[in-house]
């Protein structure tokens, strides 16, 4: 995965883009050169953050605990639950996306 970070204004223009005229993320992500995935990746930490889940924090990487973090690996790895699902679940924003 890259580790290009990208603003906010071009995150939100993107997403734009998607709501106003019907862009497919394939086609925002293949024009863009962003990784599969990322873009929808985007819609969901909006979705349920605002644009404040659009920014990329240090503090992010650091603000759950080892029992927190265990238990979601634990889920995921019992299966029948994506890492975009676990992160809805849990309110959990993922850096490596933002």
């Amino acid at each position: 995965m890259s580790n290009k970070k990208y603003s906010k204004e071009f995150k939100l223009k993107l997403l734009k883009e998607h709501e106003d005229n019907g862009v497919s993320f394939y086609r925002l992500e293949k024009d863009n050169n962003i990784s599969f995935g990322t873009v929808r990746h985007w819609l969901a930490a909006y979705e349920r953050f605002g644009e404040n889940g659009l920014v990329r924090t240090n503090s992010m990487l650091c603000k759950y605990s080892a029992s927190f973090k265990q238990q979601v690996v634990q889920e995921y790895l019992s299966g029948g639950i994506s890492t975009l699902d676990l992160a809805h679940k849990y309110g959990i924003r993922a850096p490596e996306l933002l």
